[in-house]
């Protein structure tokens, strides 16, 4: 995984930024295997894996939470099959 080199950074927080992009990614060339599995419900990824999952977002974070994971590092989705829009 390439590190971004920032001139006020760290290699930390580029590291960081790595990770949310690569798990983003993840999530969205995996989207239709995880609908199956998990639809209608909050999906908590780290490293392309799902470590936590429910119906409610304070259920997601406390699982986090439980498992003694920083949700910041933590990308968290809701997966559904309804189509939505936007307005821009």
């Amino acid at each position: 995984m390439p590190v971004l080199v920032k001139e006020n950074g760290t290699k930390e927080m580029a590291l960081q930024l790595d990770r949310f992009i690569s798990d983003s990614n993840w999530v969205k060339d995996n989207y239709p295997d995880l609908i199956d599995k998990y639809a209608e419900h909050y999906i908590a990824v780290l490293d392309k894996e799902v470590i936590a999952y429910a119906p409610t977002m304070e259920k997601v974070l406390d699982n986090i939470d439980e498992l003694g994971i920083d949700p910041n590092l933590v990308i968290i989705r809701f997966l559904t099959n309804e189509e939505i829009s936007f307005l821009l």
